[in-house]
C-alpha cells in the first residue's frame, strides 16, 4: 500500500475551494471535502484509479475527477503525491503540476 503525500500547494488549493463553497453552503463544502479525502484514501490501494494525462509523456502523472474538482497526482516509488486540486471551471495549466520533488 502506498502512502498519500499532499503537497502544500494542493492542500492550500483544496482549502480555498472548500472555503469558497462554504460561503453559501457549508454542508456542501463538508461533502466535497469528504469525497476528496475518500478518493485519496482509495489511491493508497488503487494507484491507477485516475486516468493518465495526455499532456505528459510519463504515465506516472494522473488525474481523477471528484465532483466538482479535478485532483492531479504523481506516482512515486512508495507514495502517491497529490500535486494540484482545481475546480472544473478553471483552466488546466501544466505548470501547476510541477512540484519540488519527493
Amino acid at each position: 500500500m502506498a502512502k498519500i503525500a499532499w503537497t502544500e500547494p494542493a492542500l492550500a488549493q483544496l482549502e480555498s475551494i472548500i472555503d469558497f463553497i462554504a460561503l453559501d453552503k457549508p454542508e456542501a463544502a463538508r461533502a466535497v471535502a469528504a469525497r476528496i479525502f475518500a478518493a485519496t484514501d482509495k489511491l493508497e490501494r488503487f494507484l491507477r484509479l485516475g486516468r493518465p494525462m495526455p499532456e505528459f509523456p510519463h504515465k506516472s502523472y494522473r488525474q481523477v475527477w471528484i465532483k466538482p474538482c479535478w485532483l492531479y497526482y504523481r506516482l512515486g516509488e512508495n507514495a502517491v503525491y497529490i500535486l494540484h486540486v482545481r475546480r472544473a471551471e478553471k483552466p488546466f495549466r501544466t505548470e501547476d503540476l510541477i512540484d519540488d520533488g519527493d
